[in-house]
C-alpha cells in the first residue's frame, strides 16, 4: 500500500460505516459476506469476501500466514463454514496479505484455486525462487538507486521476513482470463484484469447488481502502491495503472465497490478522479525534486521522509522509482549513470 497514512474520504458513500471486527462476518449483499483479517502495521486489515451458494462457498483472498489469521479461519470452519464445502478459492493477486495463508487453506479445503497467470507465476516466484537470487535482485535495484549499504541490508532483510509469511501455493490452478465469466456464490461474475499495483490484478464484476470486487485496484481511503518490483528494475507500472482508469470509469458510477482495504463504497468515478489527481500531484512534486540531478534514493527521502525511516522504506523507494520511470518515459526527465553505477535524474531540456 501507499506509504502514506490512512485518510478518510468523505465524498464517497459508505453504506456500511462500521466494518466487521476481525473474525466477524457481515453480509453486505445477497450471498456476499465481508470478512476482515488483521494485518500488522499502519495498514491494519485486509478485506476478504465469502460468496455463498446453496451448494457451498467461494473464498476470495486468504489473508496473511500468521497465528491471528489461522485462528480466525479455524473459528469460521467450526462455525458458518461448517455446513457446506468450499467450492473454490479465488485470488485477486499474489501479494502476501492476499495469498499468504493460501497453502494452508487449499490443503484444508481441497478446493481449486483460480487466479490470473501473471499472479500465479509471480506468487510462485516469491515463494520458490532461491533466496540468493531474490537478494541479488534487491541489492542490484537498490544499489542503482544510490541507497547506502545499511539501508540495502535492511531492505534485503525485510524481504526475507515477508517471504516467510507465505504458506505455499498449490502446484496447479485454474487460469482466470479477462473477458471470461465465472460462477461463484450463485452469481455470474465477469473477469476483468488490470495492471499497476500488481501485474494482472483480478477483479470480479456482477453486471446485474453492479457489484465490483476490486482487489487493490480501487481503494476507498488510500491509494494502492505502484511499485517497481526488484526483478523488473526498468518497469513502468504507473503507465499500466493510468491505463486502468478509463476502463474502470466504464463501469456505472453507481457500482458498489468492494475494495481489499477500507470500506465498501459508492462513488467509483469520483474515486478514480481523486486517484488520478493524487498521482498528478505526486509526479509534479517528484519532478521538482530532480532539479540539479538526484538519485532515486534522494528523491524518496524528500517524497516519503517518514516512510523512509520506517520498515516501509523499500515500498517508498519502489514507489518513487515507479514515478521517476513514468516521468522518464513521458520525456519529462532524463537519466544518467554515474561512475558508481548509480542513476541520476534531471529535468529534460524542455522542462528546465
Amino acid at each position: 500500500m501507499s506509504a502514506e497514512a490512512l485518510r478518510p474520504t468523505t465524498d464517497l458513500d459508505y453504506p456500511f460505516p462500521t466494518p466487521p471486527l476481525p473474525g466477524d462476518v457481515l453480509q453486505i449483499a445477497n450471498g456476499v459476506h465481508w470478512l476482515r483479517m488483521p494485518l500488522p502495521g499502519r495498514l491494519d486489515h485486509v478485506n476478504l469476501w465469502l460468496l455463498e451458494a446453496d451448494d457451498g462457498w467461494t473464498i476470495v483472498d486468504c489473508g496473511l500466514n500468521n497465528e491471528a489469521t489461522d485462528g480466525i479461519w479455524r473459528g469460521l470452519f467450526q462455525g458458518m463454514l461448517a455446513d457446506r464445502p468450499i467450492r473454490s478459492i479465488i485470488l485477486t493477486h499474489s501479494h502476501v496479505d492476499h495469498i499468504g495463508y493460501l497453502g494452508h487453506l487449499a490443503e484444508r479445503t481441497g478446493a481449486p484455486i483460480t487466479m490470473t497467470i501473471a499472479e500465479y507465476l509471480s506468487g510462485s516466484a516469491r515463494i520458490f525462487e532461491p533466496s540468493e537470487r531474490m537478494e541479488r535482485q534487491a541489492v542490484y535495484t537498490m544499489s542503482r538507486c544510490g541507497c547506502p549499504p545499511d539501508l540495502i541490508e535492511a531492505m534485503v532483510s525485510r524481504r526475507r521476513e515477508v517471504r516467510g509469511s507465505y504458506s505455499g501455493i498449490p502446484p496447479y490452478y485454474i487460469r482466470a482470463v479477462a473477458g471470461q465469466t465465472i460462477v461463484a456464490g450463485g452469481r455470474r461474475w465477469e473477469i476483468h484484469t488490470f495492471g499497476g499495483h500488481s501485474p494482472e490484478m483480478l477483479c470480479l464484476y456482477d453486471p446485474t447488481e453492479r457489484l465490483l470486487i476490486a482487489g487493490d485496484q480501487v481503494l476507498s481511503q488510500i491509494t494502492p502502491s505502484i511499485n517497481i518490483f526488484p526483478a523488473e528494475p526498468w518497469g513502468d507500472p504507473l503507465s499500466a495503472f493510468y491505463e486502468s482508469f478509463p476502463r474502470l470509469e466504464a463501469f456505472p458510477d453507481d457500482t458498489f465497490v468492494l475494495p481489499s482495504h477500507g470500506r465498501p463504497f459508492y462513488g467509483l468515478h469520483t474515486r478514480i478522479r481523486q486517484v488520478r489527481e493524487h498521482h498528478q500531484a505526486r509526479l509534479a512534486k517528484i519532478l521538482s525534486f530532480v532539479e540539479g540531478g538526484a538519485t532515486p534514493y534522494e528523491v524518496a527521502l524528500k517524497t516519503f521522509a517518514r516512510a523512509m525511516a520506517e520498515q516501509v522504506a523499500r515500498q517508498a523507494l519502489a514507489e518513487t522509482l515507479a514515478h521517476l520511470h513514468y516521468l522518464e518515459n513521458q520525456g519529462a526527465i532524463t537519466a544518467t549513470i554515474d561512475d558508481a553505477g548509480v542513476i541520476r535524474y534531471s529535468p529534460a531540456a524542455r522542462h528546465t
